[in-house]
């Protein structure tokens, strides 16, 4: 587990790819998952920080640098029928853009996270 001061905007949960990069230059990557870690000193606190199964302390010296990324890909839909085709190929939405009081979203976001390479639609 590692431990982050800055707030990097990545999903909680959701499976990430780290690479770290140690001090003597040698470089491995991992599977990440972020969690929320809350400390009182004395008023609540919150820091990210990053779950790396499979990885040892050892495996990661204080001085490395580790990278942290989304490990799925991203679509996106401007129609309904095309948020259809991508959730028929299996991809997840994930939210959808509106302006104030239109029903219907100008903006649809997907994630990938199947295994293998992300099939998109052929009309987009």
């Amino acid at each position: 587990m590692i431990a982050v001061e800055a707030s990097t905007g990545l999903p909680v949960g959701k499976r990430l790819t780290a690479s770290v990069t140690r001090e003597d230059g040698t470089t491995l990557s991992a599977v990440a998952f972020k969690e929320w870690l809350l400390r009182r000193d004395p008023r609540p606190l919150e820091n990210e920080a990053y779950l790396l199964p499979g990885l040892k302390k050892t495996d990661v010296p204080v001085g490395s640098e580790v990278r942290l990324e989304p490990a799925f890909a991203l679509g996106t839909a401007h129609s309904a029928s095309v948020a259809a085709q991508f959730q028929s190929l299996g991809w997840s939405l994930t939210k959808e853009f509106r302006v104030a009081g239109d029903i219907e979203p100008y903006e649809y976001l997907f994630e990938w996270h199947r295994e293998g390479e992300p099939v998109y639609p052929t009309n987009q």
